[in-house]
């Protein structure tokens, strides 16, 4: 009996986390790199900018990178300027 409570508890402990396994993954991977990772977040916002401009995505929403994920499943491909993004690459 003494086991189910100590699961319960641990299942309530971690339902109630505000954050998601893959917001904890990216800290850990910035606190690893020199200046926390300032570069790579600045790479990564000017990226997003310049996909929304283009138009690949919509807007910086989680609902806009569902949609493009869900667009690579049915083999679309993106052609911006220079670039070739497609699902398998």
């Amino acid at each position: 009996m003494n086991k189910y409570y100590v699961l319960f508890l641990l299942s309530i402990a971690f339902s109630c986390q505000e954050k998601v396994i893959e917001e904890i993954y990216q800290e850990c991977a910035y606190n690893t790199l020199s200046n926390k990772g300032k570069a790579i977040k600045r790479y990564t916002k000017e990226f997003e900018v310049f996909l929304i401009k283009e138009g690949v995505l919509k807007d910086n929403t989680p609902q806009s990178y569902y949609s493009l994920y869900e667009s690579f499943s049915e083999g679309k491909s993106y052609n911006t300027h220079d670039f070739t993004y497609s699902y398998s690459d």
